[in-house]
């Protein structure tokens, strides 16, 4: 390792970067802790894998658990490079806000980590704001990735081109009313710099949807969020809610229709883009078999996602961003910053998601 990784790199604790458990009881996984400071940085790697090893896959995650790399039947050596969002958290003083560690976290049997180099970088934050199916959920040692809960932010930065960081400030069970009253937008606001972005997607829940007044309402408070974003110089995007794997009846049953038909709207209204993910996950599901989407959800959940739900969605989300945005006056730039080698079907992360989901 190279002496200026080692002089800023240092073993995890306990429990860090959102992986629960001792990786050293794991062979082959490993998580580092950087002192950068808050802001954004570039990290790039290099691995190698043993001269003896069976060839296996590759995870590198970044941050909170926010997947750089997907890398099936690694056997060699290579290079892994992105961009890594070190944000803030309270501490003790209620008054004080101090600055998150940047986190690596790599698994895989057969490697090791030969340089690791960090530099800090200027450029835009995709900031995502919104509830349980955007949001960084933990995972445990041993690794599956269809038996971890995972959010589509976490899968969002393995799309990227190096020419933005993401920061995913959603969270479990937060709504569009909790997210001002618990000051989370309020934080987003100080946070937020000209020329960021703003994904925001907030599940209505079923009542919201059936209710005509409910949806006017949620649009009303969203639009007022939206104006507070753009009054910092930043450019907000809306998302449409992840279609649910609803199966009953005989059929496929669709309970957020309504929600993703009043966000288009609001779109429209306020000429800011909309990522449709509702309308492709549900056409999705509807043309595939029952057991074929289950495996994108938690055994026994029909709304939150696993690591392989979470990377289809994020997939969907970075080609609508490059659909959208890149037509949109002052988005061209959100849109050049997603990759469109990661989109095609030979990518590394596609065929490795691609493998466990045809194995279950």
């Amino acid at each position: 390792m190279s002496n200026q990784a080692e002089e800023s790199i240092r073993a995890f604790p306990e429990q860090n970067g959102n992986f629960i458990g001792n990786p050293t009881d794991y062979d082959g996984c490993s998580r580092f802790l950087a002192d950068t400071g808050y802001g954004n940085f570039h990290v790039h790697l290099t691995l190698n894998s043993r001269r003896d090893a069976d060839p296996d896959d590759v995870w590198v995650f970044m941050g909170h658990r926010m997947l750089t790399a997907g890398i099936p039947r690694f056997k060699g050596s290579c290079e892994v490079s992105g961009n890594v969002h070190v944000g803030l958290f309270p501490s003790s003083d209620p008054d004080r806000r101090i600055a998150e560690k940047l986190a690596v976290s790599l698994i895989a049997p057969s490697l090791f980590l030969t340089d690791l180099k960090i530099s800090e970088i200027d450029c835009p934050t995709i900031h995502i704001t919104g509830d349980f199916s955007a949001c960084a959920y933990p995972a445990s040692f041993a690794y599956h990735p269809l038996e971890t809960a995972a959010g589509w932010g976490q899968m969002l930065p393995c799309f990227l081109t190096g020419k933005a960081a993401v920061a995913d400030h959603a969270r479990p069970g937060l709504t569009l009313k909790s997210y001002r009253k618990e000051g989370t937008h309020a934080q987003l606001l100080r946070e937020l710099k000209e020329e960021d972005y703003v994904l925001i997607q907030f599940d209505p829940g079923n009542t919201v949807s059936e209710n005509p007044a409910g949806v006017d309402s949620f649009c009303d408070e969203l639009a007022e969020r939206i104006r507070e974003i753009q009054d910092c110089g930043s450019r907000p995007v809306l998302v449409t809610p992840l279609a649910g794997n609803t199966w009953w009846g005989g059929g496929y049953q669709d309970l957020k229709q309504a929600h993703a038909d009043a966000i288009k709207r609001l779109g429209d209204k306020m000429d800011i883009p909309v990522l449709d993910l509702h309308d492709k996950t549900a056409s999705a599901i509807r043309n595939l078999e029952r057991k074929e989407t289950s495996v994108l959800y938690l055994s026994g959940d029909s709304q939150k996602t696993n690591d392989c739900g979470a990377y289809f969605a994020a997939r969907i989300i970075a080609s609508e961003i490059r659909r959208t945005c890149g037509w949109t006056e002052g988005y061209q730039t959100l849109a050049e910053a997603i990759d469109k080698h990661a989109l095609m079907d030979s990518d590394p992360a596609r065929q490795v998601f691609a493998y466990y989901r045809s194995r279950a």
